[in-house]
């Protein structure tokens, strides 16, 4: 993978549940990875929902390889967070390809 092409930084988030001593949850997304990606759009779209308009945005992803990132995680960049659809790994290269989806939140 061509280093140039790496120009934005994104994190990658692991959902955590604590428990208190009455046996409540709280949960909470902690970042364990900050790298550089290549980030390009894939597909967008306006649709209602609910009588709601909702946005979709799916983006394709590119990182160097890390071991441990699976799709029970999120990806944050600029400020939006997005929902990992599919994780390929890309030997010849030696990174992921991440296909993820805006969470309207």
């Amino acid at each position: 993978m061509q280093a140039g092409l790496l120009r934005d930084w994104v994190e990658i988030q692991q959902e955590t549940v604590e428990r208190d001593q009455l046996g409540g949850e709280t949960r909470e997304w902690v970042t364990i990875l900050r790298t550089r990606a290549r980030i390009q759009d894939k597909s967008g779209d306006l649709k209602e929902e609910n009588r709601e308009a909702v946005f979709t945005a799916v983006k394709n992803v590119s990182i160097r390889y890390r071991p441990g990132i699976t799709r029970n995680m999120r990806l944050a960049w600029g400020g939006e967070k997005y929902r990992i659809l599919s994780i390929d790994r890309n030997r010849k290269s030696m990174s992921w390809e991440i296909k993820c989806e805006l969470i309207n939140e």
